[in-house]
């Protein structure tokens, strides 16, 4: 995310409406709290390639 997204850390919960049916780099998400209101909405930004570190 191009930008810090307050509360997105703590809560580790978020929605999202998309028409695509797919997240782009333009959407936007919504920070969700415990009681499922919600809270900060965030822009995404570009995405990268994520690639799990084997097991050991």
């Amino acid at each position: 995310m191009p930008n810090r997204c307050p509360q997105l850390g703590f809560y580790e919960s978020f929605s999202y409406s998309t028409s695509t049916g797919q997240l782009c780099n333009t959407d936007i998400i919504t920070v969700l709290n415990r009681s499922s209101v919600a809270g900060a909405s965030c822009g995404l930004g570009k995405f990268v390639a994520y690639k799990l570190k084997e097991k050991e």
